[in-house]
């Protein structure tokens, strides 16, 4: 069933020129009536290949490098593509070589990436042509053919890995140097008939007739070589990918995190019912070698996010930090050209082990209360009184009579510190009620010893 979107663009473009169709015979049940019915647009070839893309790719945000491999290897190729030459030497005849693919290979920049490890796609093809006529000085001559071989070296900077025409290689380099070798011999078997002269009638005088036959004189073997090459070189993908994943906090079921990702293509963060995506190329084919419409993935740079469920927040282009509800079934998936790295992302947390201590226990108001933060360099939710901040390592609050402790936050770890706090003012006041009481206290004491004392004498 052709897809609605891909339906969408086939009429939009029916009205156009039309030109050379795309090639179908890669196609079975309803991919090839899909294929058929592209080529019935009448459309350019370029917007004939553009539907292609749409209708076969699928996700163009990764690479899709079996579709390639499945499509180039099941192209028919008898002849040259167009734009090769032919050679010719001797019997053999329109003899041509060519490197089609690098599979996997990724076209950026006008520049051939390929993996290390892949498999090389060549085609050749000749024919024989055995020689017509006689030789000079025959007078008949035939001709055979008495052997026929072609042998392919596949090398890669002049490392020989294959000797087929769809042969795997594996090796470590930061530049391919492909190269295909092929030499075929033929050798033609000629057999020459010369005339010969015999006396076919005798007479009394000796022979009275002459005859002349053609007949076999001799068997000449002759060998053809002919050499071809060709060349392709593709550079190694230089990016390697980086990811650290760690789990900064949870709180009631809801989990935070950080991620750091480099030199990916396409980055994938996933949880049960939750996920991030972030793309930085979009592919597509690219055809070459017509008519057999050989293709090549082809790279553009293009920035794509989606997600679900998932709050993200970049804190530079390689770092960002993530909130989720449900942080179960955690998976990060790393797509380069030519590669996918799944890796699994714990979410357990590892408790902090939160504490806070203050310079001092006793303030007056208006004084610098100092907290010190520990475990240093964590970020953690300071509350005071109804001030709240944000803090890493220490902080300070001005003391606040009606406050009487510090709280520190992180996730579901919290540490406490009680201060006290006093009024100079009613510090003051107080220090003279007592002082003013003590004073009357001892005043009332000598007093009454006094008048104790002077009784005593009078009654002496």
């Amino acid at each position: 069933m052709i897809r609605r979107s891909t339906l969408a663009v086939v009429l939009a473009i029916m009205m156009l020129p039309s030109a050379i169709a795309v090639n179908c015979n890669q196609f079975q049940g309803s991919e090839l009536e899909l294929c058929n019915t592209i080529n019935q647009l009448n459309a350019t070839n370029e917007d004939k290949e553009a539907i292609m893309n749409l209708a076969f790719y699928g996700d163009t945000s990764t690479p899709n490098h079996n579709f390639v491999s499945l499509w180039n290897n099941d192209v028919k190729r008898d002849s040259a593509p167009d734009g090769i030459l032919v050679q010719n030497k001797g019997i053999i005849k329109d003899a041509w070589l060519k490197i089609l693919s690098v599979m996997p290979s990724v076209i950026e920049n006008n520049t051939l990436y390929s993996d290390n490890i892949g498999k090389v796609q060549t085609e050749y093809n000749y024919r024989i042509e055995l020689p017509q006529g006689t030789e000079s000085g025959d007078c008949r001559t035939d001709y055979s053919l008495a052997g026929n071989s072609s042998n392919i070296d596949l090398s890669a900077n002049d490392i020989l890995f294959g000797h087929d025409k769809l042969s795997s290689f594996d090796i470590d380099a930061d530049s391919l140097d492909f190269k295909a070798n092929l030499e075929i011999q033929a050798q033609d078997r000629i057999d020459h008939y010369k005339k010969y002269t015999y006396c076919c009638q005798y007479g009394a005088y000796g022979c009275s007739q002459y005859c002349t036959i053609c007949k076999y004189s001799n068997t000449e073997i002759r060998t053809d070589s002919l050499v071809l090459e060709d060349n392709l070189t593709a550079k190694a993908d230089p990016d390697k990918p980086v990811v650290s994943f760690n789990t900064t906090n949870k709180y009631n079921g809801v989990t935070k995190g950080e991620v750091k990702a480099e030199n990916f293509t396409s980055f994938l963060l996933s949880f049960a019912d939750s996920y991030y995506k972030k793309s930085n190329y979009a592919y597509e084919y690219t055809y070459s070698f017509r008519p057999y419409d050989i293709i090549t993935l082809k790279a553009t740079q293009f920035e794509e996010k989606t997600s679900h469920n998932i709050n993200i927040e970049y804190t530079n282009n390689s770092n960002f930090n993530f909130i989720v509800n449900n942080a179960h079934n955690c998976t990060i998936k790393l797509f380069t050209h030519f590669k996918e790295i799944d890796l699994s992302c714990s979410v357990e947390y590892e408790n902090k082990n939160l504490s806070i201590e203050t310079d001092n226990i006793h303030y007056f108001v208006n004084d610098t209360i100092l907290v010190n933060i520990y475990p240093k360099g964590l970020p953690v939710t300071l509350r005071y009184g109804n001030i709240m901040t944000i803090a890493k390592d220490n902080a300070s609050f001005l003391a606040n009579s009606l406050a009487s402790r510090v709280i520190a936050s992180y996730g579901d770890e919290t540490s406490q510190k009680v201060v006290s706090v006093t009024e100079k003012e009613r510090l003051i006041l107080a220090s003279k009620i007592i002082f003013f009481i003590f004073l009357n206290y001892i005043t009332f004491s000598i007093l009454t010893k006094s008048s104790f004392a002077s009784k005593w004498l009078t009654a002496a």
